[in-house]
């Protein structure tokens, strides 16, 4: 039941990584803010479901690793498309994506759920994502 639960989400936000009509640097903010949205919803409305997924992540479950490596998957194909179009700079997007998420774990990961509905949460993320993406960013040809 909370494989299906996380399943929904997953493949929401699987439509914003493969939108290739919205250029990857884009995408990859909408999907952090994105992340952090389902995040906060999952909270609000099904609060017994989300304290299962919280017990089966500490647990180090299949449900909850294979739910990370999805996410991570998604991510990574954001920064391979910024890598292939030469807006984001990264010689390999895995690794990459691996240190967009660990730098962006307070917006995804469990430990820091209940400052997920804090009321400046959302401009945290903006502040973290500018900082990320300036990071990333491939400098233009003179």
């Amino acid at each position: 039941m909370t494989r299906r639960w996380l399943d929904r989400n997953r493949d929401a936000l699987a439509v914003i990584a493969a939108d290739s009509a919205v250029p990857p640097v884009q995408r990859l903010r909408t999907w952090l803010h994105a992340v952090l949205a389902v995040k906060q919803a999952k909270i609000r409305e099904d609060p017994e479901l989300f304290t299962a997924y919280g017990i089966l992540a500490a647990a180090h479950s299949s449900v909850a690793t294979d739910h990370v490596a999805d996410l991570l998957g998604q991510l990574t194909a954001i920064i391979a498309d910024g890598a292939a179009d030469g807006s984001l700079r990264t010689d390999d997007a895995e690794a990459t994506a691996r240190v967009v998420f660990n730098a962006t774990a307070k917006f995804n990961h469990l430990a820091h759920a209940a400052e997920w509905q804090n009321p400046g949460i959302g401009a945290e993320l903006d502040e973290v994502c500018s900082l990320l993406l300036e990071g990333l960013h491939a400098p233009t040809s003179p």
